[in-house]
């Protein structure tokens, strides 16, 4: 596949700046419709803030006051999170990410192509200082990763003090970040993307990026999609040959009960009169909706347009596999479980597209 000169600069393009959803936070001008406006006229595609970039900021870093649960919830590592962002555009799920990062830990990168690197530095410019002065180290980077550019993302593991050779880790005293966490937003869209799309997320689940003892065995690493479907006929083929590599989950959610805890700290005469909240006998600190029997529903499922956020993990078996130099046949899954030339495919994307389509099979299952 011939991939454009400017992916972010499409025959007649058309955009408008995008608003936020009822339930997503927003910080900052950088992301205002304005702001937007003018980076859209800069950068193309890449200047403007996608939907399912809204809904991945709710997963990823819900309001302090919502009482939503996520299952799987996301959690970072105790040890400190390694976490890289694909794709990264205006910056607008790391900005919202790297509020959240214990910046004597952990690590966010954010890439995108060379040429709207300078708009995610300008757009993440404060916070990084931020971090930096408390933790006296950069804890947010920006680097240049064209999907499918495997010089880009050697560069960044070299960074990160990874080699393909465990040997080679104490060379400059440096510890190995292997990777945690990776992030896509929106990514699945024009064709000729998407084999290098994939590749890309190969070559970031392979060693060197995890270690190596892990292969043939399920690494901990998580990539975490969200996903609009704007053309399903053109984007179904990624899925297929995405669930050949990958396992992956859609993100579900409810709105959780109100606690003791946040009863007795608001509770307005003190302890005394803590069993009438709790037993609901004063129902001025009672939830919306009870954890008992709020149901379980696919996040995105209240958006306009299927809307999913994916939780993914690589195919143990999957690393012994020859990754196809042809984009056609890495999409189309030939010679990948042997050097059978057979198209092979997965069947999760229909499957969740089809709930999807029926309700998502609500749930009260706790």
């Amino acid at each position: 596949m011939t991939v454009p000169m400017n992916p972010n600069f499409p025959v007649n393009l058309q955009i408008a700046a995008s608003s936020p959803s009822i339930h997503s936070q927003v910080q900052g001008k950088a992301f205002s419709k304005e702001a937007q406006q003018k980076a859209i006229q800069r950068y193309g595609i890449a200047g403007r803030v996608w939907e399912a970039a809204y809904l991945l900021n709710l997963y990823l870093n819900p309001p302090s006051n919502s009482r939503l649960v996520f299952d799987p919830p996301f959690q970072t590592r105790r040890e400190g999170s390694t976490i890289v962002e694909i794709g990264s555009g205006s910056g607008l799920v790391a900005s919202n990410v790297a509020r959240s990062l214990n910046p004597e830990t952990e690590l966010l990168i954010l890439t995108d192509l060379p040429e709207v690197c300078p708009l995610l530095e300008e757009n993440l410019a404060s916070i990084s200082v931020e971090l930096r002065e408390n933790a006296k180290r950069d804890v947010v980077l920006v680097r240049p990763l064209s999907w499918g550019n495997h010089q880009d993302a050697f560069s960044i593991a070299s960074e990160l003090g990874l080699e393909l050779e465990p040997r080679n880790f104490d060379h400059s005293g440096q510890q190995p970040r292997y990777l945690t966490h990776i992030l896509c937003s929106d990514l699945v869209y024009f064709p000729e993307l998407l084999a290098p799309l994939l590749r890309t997320l190969i070559q970031l689940s392979s060693p060197p990026f995890i270690p190596i003892r892990y292969t043939g065995s399920e690494h901990d690493l998580q990539i975490i999609i969200s996903y609009k479907i704007r053309s399903l006929s053109k984007e179904t083929p990624f899925w297929s040959a995405f669930g050949v590599w990958f396992t992956f989950e859609p993100v579900l959610v409810r709105e959780g009960s109100i606690t003791a805890e946040e009863i007795r700290n608001n509770c307005p005469n003190g302890d005394s009169n803590i069993d009438r909240y709790i037993s609901g006998a004063e129902p001025k600190l009672e939830p919306k909706h009870n954890s008992k029997t709020s149901r379980w529903s696919r996040l995105g499922s209240d958006l306009e347009g299927p809307s999913f956020v994916f939780i993914a993990r690589r195919r143990p078996e999957s690393y012994g596999w020859n990754v196809p130099e042809k984009d056609e046949e890495l999409l189309s899954g030939k010679g990948v479980f042997t050097d059978s030339q057979v198209p092979k495919g997965d069947d999760t994307f229909e499957q969740l597209l089809f709930m999807a389509l029926n309700g998502d099979g609500e749930s009260d299952d706790e």
